[in-house]
């Protein structure tokens, strides 16, 4: 790994010189490899390479008694079929007042399942893809369904295409499910409240932000690898297997819509309404 990974996040008042760098993620290098004081002779040249990843040990409170008395639908740990046992999170109720928006497991098999369920449109290749939902003209995507897209070349899915100005300009939000290849942003912009644009990437191994900009964009690609060559400005989320120590990941910041969450009463602005390319005569 970099030599910064060596180096955990302190504050400025733990700083000591004289401290041993002896071991890495928990496990011995056969240091002691030097002092800090040897490589880094004050704080502020030690603060510049240090991880930025902070651990901090915690501990679970849980009461017990109040969690009992709470209806089943209203306790979060444990879970309402075992008192005493472990809630591992993969299951969920989300609702609204009265009314179940959805119940069952949030893991990514089932996350497919559902959205497969719904796809509208399937393309064979990228290119198709934005031959038919890229607008030249003002250059946006217009997308306005689920969309499938095969790839069985296993091309990675740039956001914007090399070539075309970033951000892209989003003015019909929807979902593309990409059945192969990675996932790499330029720039994703989305200048309604009411719209949002979703990649699924089921097979991906990795998906990478290769500019700086405000990103408005959710991700789910559980078996990938995430890197950002650039400072990270993401409005949505983002859902993946790794982000591993890299010096190339820059950082950043992901705020998470809260117009997205399906128990407000606001999220009813990303129903859409779809009508089949095709007509049906029934004849009784």
């Amino acid at each position: 790994p970099s030599p910064m990974y060596f180096l955990s996040s302190l504050a400025s008042i733990s700083y000591d010189p004289s401290r041993l760098i002896r071991e890495y993620l928990d496990r011995s290098v056969g240091g002691p490899i030097a002092s800090l004081g040897v490589l880094f002779p004050s704080y502020f040249d030690y603060s510049s390479k240090m991880s930025s990843i902070i651990e901090q040990p915690y501990a679970e409170l849980y009461n017990l008694m109040l969690e009992v008395s709470l209806p089943s639908y209203k306790r979060t740990f444990p879970p309402s079929t075992n008192v005493l046992g472990l809630d591992e999170g993969n299951s969920i109720e989300l609702r609204n007042k009265e009314e179940v928006r959805y119940t069952g497991s949030i893991e990514a098999s089932r996350c497919f399942d559902v959205i497969q369920g719904r796809v509208q449109v399937e393309v064979s290749s990228i290119d198709q893809f934005w031959n038919r939902f890229f607008k030249q003209g003002d250059q946006t995507l217009h997308l306005d369904s689920v969309v499938r897209i095969r790839n069985s070349q296993g091309s990675s899915l740039v956001v914007p295409p090399y070539g075309t100005p970033a951000p892209l300009q989003i003015t019909g939000g929807g979902l593309i499910i990409l059945d192969q290849g990675d996932v790499i942003i330029r720039g994703v912009r989305v200048p309604y409240s009411y719209e949002a644009l979703s990649i699924v990437a089921p097979r991906a191994a990795l998906v990478k932000f290769e500019e700086t900009d405000v990103h408005h964009i959710n991700i789910v690609a559980p078996m990938a690898r995430f890197l950002s060559e650039a400072n990270l400005q993401i409005y949505g989320s983002i859902d993946v297997g790794d982000v591993p120590g890299d010096s190339r990941n820059q950082g950043g910041v992901i705020r998470y819509r809260e117009i997205q969450d399906p128990t407000q009463d606001g999220y009813g602005k990303f129903y859409k309404a779809c009508v089949g390319e095709k007509d049906s005569t029934w004849y009784e």
